[in-house]
Order: structure tokens, then C-alpha cells, then sequence
């Protein structure tokens, strides 16, 4: 099952690469689709393309996995990224740095899992 969880951490680095390589694109299908989300037809119900629907889908899985990211002993690195996540993002340098901080953050969350098992919690813990 952990392996399984991980799997989708890979999955969420792609998709984090592809904001990293592409942030313009990202800006601008963001502010269309915030455009095309505030237009409703003549009957008062707002209709979805198959590429909104297919955002919403993986975003709630990306928040999904996230928060089951929580349970987990990697759930300092979770909460981080969740965080990050809340910021709004205007300008296309944000979603670099956002890419910038997390892409570490789940690469060490894969590593910490299988080879270093740091539990940071009580690493913090004992720091302060």
C-alpha cells in the first residue's frame, strides 16, 4: 500500500515538473479557466469543457493524496506542501518557486520513505 502512495507521489513530481518547464502556460490556463468557470448559459447552470473537468479531477486527487499525506510519518513535508498550495498565484514566477520548494519536498518525502526513515516530527521536536 505504501509503495502504491508513493507511486502517486512520482506522478505529482511529473506534474510539478511540467508547471516548472512550462509557467506561462500554466498562468494562462489558470486565468481562462477562472474566465470560463465564471460564465453561465442561458439557463442559469454553468456548463464545464473536458478540460475543466479533467482539472477538477486531479486537483481533488492532488488534495486527496495530500491530506492522506498527513497520516503518514512524512506529514511535516504534506502540511509544507499543502500550505504552499494555498498561496494564490498571480504571477508566473510563483508557480516556479512553488515547483521549486515542492519537487525537493517529495522527492526527500520518497527517499525519507524507503532509505532514510527520519522521523521529522521528533527531529524538529528536538531541535527547538
Amino acid at each position: 500500500m505504501k509503495v502504491i502512495f508513493y507511486l502517486f507521489t512520482i506522478i505529482a513530481i511529473m506534474y510539478e515538473l511540467h508547471v516548472l518547464f512550462n509557467p506561462k502556460k500554466t498562468l494562462n490556463f489558470m486565468k481562462e479557466f477562472r474566465r470560463i468557470s465564471e460564465i453561465e448559459s442561458d439557463d442559469g447552470i454553468k456548463k464545464y469543457n473536458s478540460k475543466q473537468i479533467t482539472f477538477y479531477v486531479f486537483s481533488l486527487g492532488y488534495l486527496i493524496w495530500g491530506t492522506i499525506g498527513l497520516m503518514t510519518f512524512n506529514w511535516v513535508i504534506f502540511l509544507i506542501m499543502l500550505l504552499i498550495g494555498i498561496i494564490p498565484k498571480r504571477h508566473y514566477l510563483q508557480y516556479i518557486i512553488d515547483s521549486l520548494i515542492v519537487i525537493p519536498l517529495l522527492i526527500f518525502a520518497i527517499v525519507n520513505t524507503f532509505q532514510l526513515k527520519i522521523n521529522l516530527f521528533n527531529y524538529i521536536s528536538d531541535m527547538l
